[in-house]
């Protein structure tokens, strides 16, 4: 009798034997593919520094920009150039970009490419050939667009790959003179990169903006790119941004823009949305009247006032996002001007990176010289912290109600929101049907309308007209 076996059964033996013929594949092949990217990556060094006779990999700091770094050293040891790579994200991904110097920083050559290189074959793509990267053979950094002799052509219609590039040179280079202690000119954050083209960065949700606008002699805008390799904005929100239906708003257009008039913000995103318009609004300010642009972007020097004799202090804490925010403030004597705040405490708990940001100059600065108590848009929180930054503005008021208890305004009676699961009101489900429902969310309530047929959950939408969930 004849015993036929389950497909199952057989479907399975055979899937695990390839798992096992893929996994003994792997095993003998990764180290050839190691060795293989090893040789690779030894003969590009050879190529971008001929002289050298050895390499030696240099330790790179924690936040640095390059991948690798190599010093190329002669027969007798003395350092004849260097190779770093450094990977930037292009117009289809990730572009790894390896540059030569010599020992005083000019460049000897750059490779294109990395396995994960996607530019636009005809386009993009060309950013591999010997056109482009012969161009900056010789040259020296901060590099740019244009036509200059220290300058580099662009790709044809793949700016966006051609400045990622240039990013990249810019930035290995950069790394390489911290260990060959040359000097490098610095870059501007923003300003004419190229021939009617020009750059801004301004702050957005989680971090830098970056905007490039191409104009026309009419100063009307051809281009526009939205985001480098460090723009970090809200998946599904901010990140819309770098889509059409955003970006295109821009085209055609000319002057300061104003969002909400002249540009629809991302629904969810308002704070990217203005940070796109500011950003193109200051790459447009340094095509008209780059003296205006510089002086709004030049650092002004901060000077600390004077604390009196019979100057006050006081501390206090307010809850922030990972615990409490504790500010130690000194007031002149009549108590209305602040002179020094202090953020922290033992407790200090903030995320790092990001709520820890509180305690940079550039927000604390804001306090100083200021009247208290503080009123709401005294001093701007920081984007993508604002729970921390409220927590240290509300610490900055308590410690000066201590100071002055007559000061403080009558507290109203206020129902706090719960972190916990509040049970939804009770609501029969049919087999096949709709039904709704709510429970009380961070703002308000938060209400539920789910599709069923024959018991199986088919469409969910959330929301009504009393939603009031945080924003982003």
């Amino acid at each position: 009798m004849k015993t036929k076996l389950a497909a199952w059964i057989v479907l399975g033996v055979i899937a695990v034997f390839a798992a096992a013929c893929l996994g003994a594949t792997n095993e003998i092949t990764k180290d050839v593919i190691a060795e293989q990217t090893a040789r690779a990556a030894e003969e590009a060094r050879r190529g971008l520094v001929t002289e050298a006779e050895t390499f030696e990999e240099l330790a790179l700091a924690e936040d640095s920009g390059a991948d690798y770094c190599y010093e190329g050293r002669a027969a007798d040891g003395t350092p004849v150039g260097y190779v770093a790579q450094v990977t930037v994200q292009g117009y289809g991904g990730p572009v790894e970009v390896i540059v030569g110097t010599d020992a005083e920083g000019v460049l000897t050559g750059i490779e294109v490419g990395g396995a994960s290189f996607a530019e636009t074959a005809g386009l993009g793509a060309k950013a591999k050939e010997e056109a482009f990267t012969g161009q900056f053979v010789g040259k020296t950094t901060p590099l740019a667009l244009g036509d200059g002799e220290n300058d580099i052509d662009a790709i044809t219609a793949a700016t966006i790959t051609s400045n990622a590039v240039l990013r990249a040179v810019n930035t290995a280079v950069e790394e390489i003179g911290g260990f060959a202690g040359f000097e490098i000119a610095s870059t501007a954050s923003g300003g004419e990169i190229g021939e009617g083209r020009y750059a801004a960065s301004v702050n957005g949700f989680a971090g830098p903006v970056y905007v490039e606008i191409q104009l026309d002699e009419n100063n009307v805008i051809t281009e526009i790119v939205i985001g480098d390799d460090q723009f970090a904005e809200t998946a599904g929100y901010g990140e819309q941004a770098k889509e059409p239906a955003f970006y295109e708003q821009f085209l055609g257009k000319t002057g300061q823009l104003t969002l909400g008039t002249d540009i629809d913000a991302i629904s969810g995103a308002t704070i990217t949305s203005q940070a796109v318009v500011d950003a193109v609004n200051m790459a447009m300010l340094y095509a008209t009247d780059p003296e205006a642009a510089a002086a709004a972007n030049a650092p002004q020097e901060f000077v600390l006032p004077d604390v009196p004799e019979g100057a006050l202090t006081s501390s206090a804490s307010s809850k922030g996002f990972g615990g409490p925010v504790e500010a130690s403030i000194t007031v002149d004597t009549d108590g209305t001007t602040l002179l020094r705040v202090e953020f922290g405490g033992e407790k200090w708990a903030e995320t790092d990176g990001i709520g820890t940001r509180i305690l940079e100059d550039a927000f604390w600065q804001q306090f100083i010289g200021k009247t208290l108590p503080l009123a709401e848009g005294d001093v701007d929180v920081i984007a993508g912290a604002t729970v921390s930054s409220e927590a240290a503005i509300n610490a900055v008021n308590k410690a000066y109600y201590k100071l002055f208890p007559e000061a403080e305004p009558a507290k109203e009676e206020t129902v706090e929101a719960s972190a916990e699961e509040v049970p939804a009101e009770e609501t029969s489900v049919p087999a096949s049907g709709t039904a709704e429902a709510s429970s009380k969310g961070y703002g308000g309530p938060v209400a539920a309308s789910i599709t069923v047929e024959d018991g199986v959950l088919t469409a969910v939408t959330f929301g009504s007209d009393s939603f009031a969930e945080t924003e982003g």
